[in-house]
């Protein structure tokens, strides 16, 4: 009797250490898949260096006209 409720412990704690280790694996899932990593599968495709951005404002005499309206 004393031989089986020792081996349902074991098995207890090991079916509570799995359940465990699933759940850790499924919300590590979850951070990378909202994470949205990014691997590079070619080092050499990627260029590297420096990447610019231009931002044009448009301030001109002609962004200010207000455009007229026909009657049909």
């Amino acid at each position: 009797m004393r031989e089986l409720q020792e081996q349902t412990k074991k098995q207890s704690k090991l079916r509570h250490l799995l359940i465990l280790l699933a759940r850790l694996g499924l919300l590590s899932c979850l951070v990378l898949a909202f994470a949205q990593p990014f691997f590079e599968k070619d080092r050499d495709s990627v260029t590297a260096g420096p990447k610019a951005l231009s931002i044009y404002l448009d301030n001109s005499f002609s962004m200010g006209a207000q455009k007229e309206t026909y009657p049909c």
